[in-house]
């Protein structure tokens, strides 16, 4: 693998969604979101930059402990966190967006797994 795509994927992973993430949480916190929306979108952004790491590895154990980890409970997490703000009456835009996050983030999932199977066939 390309080592500057490694490089990359590293910072993205380790340094650029964290700080994205406390970023939306300050954000979130000043206008004074709903606590479970901190979790859903602790999910959200654990599930892509868990990807960013896991894409380093080329192959080996760590490879295949996270596209497990990131196919069973990262999608668990994301679609319980989605289905609990989907049923919440009052939402707001930061509810919204980890919503249609969560759910899109299991759309991309069947859609790369679909890819595959179709592929290997």
């Amino acid at each position: 693998m390309n080592p500057h795509l490694i490089s990359i994927l590293f910072l993205l992973g380790a340094v650029v969604l964290p700080l994205s993430y406390i970023a939306l949480c300050i954000s979130m916190l000043r206008h004074r979101v709903w606590w479970f929306t901190y979790i859903a979108y602790f999910f959200l952004f654990g599930s892509l930059g868990g990807w960013c790491l896991t894409m380093q590895f080329p192959n080996g154990p760590i490879l295949l402990i996270g596209f497990y980890s990131l196919y069973s409970v990262g999608a668990l997490a994301c679609l319980s966190a989605s289905l609990v703000l989907s049923f919440r009456k009052n939402r707001s835009r930061f509810d919204l967006a980890a919503m249609v996050g969560g759910y899109g983030y299991l759309a991309v999932l069947a859609l790369v797994f679909m890819a595959t199977a179709f592929t290997s066939l």
